[in-house]
């Protein structure tokens, strides 16, 4: 960071140049063509690339003509900080006009609350904003090659606290001390185990640092839950298909041997002979202890997510979405087990369909991973579509009827439904690890498989293990 400023008049050139040079529709509808006419050249050195998305909630930063992008401020510092591969210039309207809005219960049309917390000043957003946002390599647009964009999804997983580094759940370097893949001193053979966003970025990483890369995916597709979790949210909001699509790209073009609908067993240990083993199996789902649970009643997990994953094959999440507006298998009033992020995308995707839902949690507290202000925005539409939350409960009972908890001061409570849904977060899956020490001299497990958490937490961890193979 301290060589940022003494880069100023060599490096902006590079970045401004081929910017100018991109068709007027991407520099207005990509990039904000007044922010591009109108920024300090120095404002944009370091900027490794661009990539735009209209933000979710307003921007963290905004633009003044004439001045610095930022800032960027960690901890005491009160130097601007620009991300050397991470920042990405924005303008356009916070709430995408034409789309979805973050709000849920628009489904795409105009919102009008008459509450402030969700303004939609068109006006305002025009003035041009700076966000960070994941990658568009300034390179890239200079030679063509579209291929290696870190496209934005538009999680807002940049802007989800303040004064404090941002991070991208696609592109892992942003925030972080190294910004670059190095070559390994030495070639390796590497095999990874799983498809899913660890699975995908790892080999990327491994082989952009020379190894002998093999992906074995038990499934059809690449992207583990990733297609499952764009069916949910949508792609009006954000974009997962495109970040499944850039690394299936960047994989394929580093030459990553991909096996898929192959399910990986010890003899393929035998036959490859790697050096190291990574294994990104994805967690394993669990289910609460309550009596009951093997009621036909009880929608488990595991169940659907495999019946959602053949549908998934056969429609893709885009059509099937729109599908289960139609038609689904779950009856009127719907109990579901578990309030982190998974119950809650859950909650608001079977509201959305005509559902009752009420949402109940062992823990005190709800919406464990969701980002500050979308939780904040969720659980007020929640509020007000009827959705009951109810945390700190003790599960007595499934009975066919429904689920019978106790809340606080030990007053009982049953909770009518036709169909009950445990969405508990996944546990960790190490079984296949242990079976398969000694069996090479260096093994790796990541993301879910041993630590489970969100995209973000399993892309860094992917980038981590793929650097230091």
């Amino acid at each position: 960071m301290n060589g940022f400023h003494g880069q100023a008049k060599g490096n902006a050139s590079l970045l401004c140049k081929p910017l100018s040079k991109l068709p007027c529709f991407l520099q207005k509808g990509f990039f904000g063509k007044d922010l591009i006419d109108n920024a300090d050249p120095v404002s944009l050195l370091g900027i490794n690339g661009l990539s735009r998305q209209d933000d979710l909630h307003g921007p963290p930063f905004a633009h003044q003509p004439g001045k610095p992008l930022g800032p960027f401020i960690t901890g005491d510092d009160p130097e601007p900080h620009f991300g050397k591969a991470e920042f990405c210039v924005g303008g356009g309207n916070p709430h995408r006009a034409g789309q979805e809005d973050l709000h849920p219960s628009s489904e795409g049309k105009p919102v009008d609350d008459g509450d402030r917390r969700f303004p939609q000043p068109l006006e305002e957003a025009e003035k041009g904003l700076a966000l960070p946002r994941g990658l568009l390599s300034a390179d890239g647009i200079a030679q063509g090659k579209l291929v290696d964009i870190h496209p934005c999804t538009h999680c807002n997983h940049c802007n989800k606290g303040y004064n404090e580094p941002r991070h991208c759940r696609i592109n892992a370097s942003f925030g972080t001390d190294q910004y670059e893949v190095t070559k390994a001193a030495k070639k390796k053979k590497v095999i990874v185990v799983g498809g899913g966003p660890s699975g995908m970025q790892t080999p990327r990483i491994a082989a952009m640092r020379g190894h002998d890369v093999t992906l074995f995916e038990k499934g059809p597709y690449l992207g583990g839950s990733l297609p499952l979790a764009a069916m949910v949210k949508g792609v009006e909001v954000e974009d997962l298909p495109s970040f499944i699509q850039f690394f299936k790209r960047q994989i394929k073009k580093l030459g990553v041997n991909v096996h898929l609908s192959k399910e990986f067993t010890p003899s393929d240990i035998d036959k490859i002979k790697p050096d190291v083993l990574v294994l990104a199996l994805g967690g394993t789902p669990t289910l609460p202890e309550v009596p009951g649970i093997n009621r036909r009643n009880v929608i488990k997990s595991a169940d659907l997510y495999g019946t959602l994953r053949l549908l998934i094959r056969l429609f893709g999440p885009k059509l099937l979405r729109s599908l289960t507006k139609i038609w689904m298998p779950i009856g009127k009033d719907v109990v579901i087990i578990g309030g982190a992020i998974q119950g809650c995308q859950l909650g608001e995707f079977l509201t959305k369909r005509g559902r009752k839902v009420t949402i109940v949690d062992t823990e005190k507290e709800l919406g464990k991973w969701l980002y500050p202000e979308r939780k904040t925005r969720l659980f007020y539409w929640f509020k007000k579509k009827g959705v009951e939350l109810i945390s700190g409960v003790k599960l007595v009972e499934i009975t066919p009827k429904g689920l019978s908890i106790i809340i606080k001061d030990d007053n009982k409570q049953f909770l009518e439904a036709d169909k009950i849904i445990p969405a508990i977060p996944l546990a960790p899956n190490l079984e296949l690890m242990n079976k398969l020490k000694g069996k090479v001299s260096v093994i790796y497990t990541v993301g879910d498989c041993t630590n489970p958490g969100i995209i973000p937490d399993t892309t860094a961890a992917g980038w981590e293990v793929g650097n230091k193979i």
